[in-house]
């Protein structure tokens, strides 16, 4: 089942147990993926697209409940914890700090860069560990490699 259609699926079950803050967040999501696919004039987003839409809906959630904290707004940060946990339930499970650093210096050994070259390991890394990591945890394991 493509994750769009689990999502679907979860909305119906939350609307119907009257599940009102997951069907918020859904309705969110599928608000989101709707509008990646006229975006891209898709009929349908594949799961890896799907993916990026859900990753960019996490990375909104995590930014927001930075700034509720910094703004000493607990009540906020709690709902977009909510929100986040709710989006990542379809996400791919993250790989570890020492998985990622596998793979940047198995793409270190590959292109052999200079540290002016951060920007072609980060996309050779990303490019390989698709979905399954954070871009920030990632550029920190290439600045501390590159070093």
């Amino acid at each position: 089942m493509l994750i769009h259609q689990q999502i679907e699926q979860d909305y119906l079950t939350a609307f119907k147990a009257h599940d009102q803050a997951r069907v918020d967040v859904l309705r969110l999501v599928k608000a989101a993926i709707k509008n990646a696919e006229i975006d891209l004039r898709k009929h349908e987003l594949t799961d890896a697209e799907a993916t990026t839409v859900l990753m960019k809906e996490a990375k909104k959630r995590k930014e927001s409940i930075a700034m509720y904290r910094q703004g000493n707004r607990p009540e906020l940060a709690a709902a977009e914890e909510a929100e986040l946990t709710a989006i990542s339930s379809y996400l791919p499970t993250q790989i570890s700090d020492e998985e990622i650093a596998m793979a940047v210096g198995a793409a270190v050994a590959e292109l052999k860069p200079t540290p002016k070259d951060f920007g072609r390991v980060m996309s050779a890394v990303m490019a390989k560990i698709k979905g399954q990591a954070d871009g920030n945890r990632v550029a920190a394991a290439v600045k501390q490699l590159l070093k």
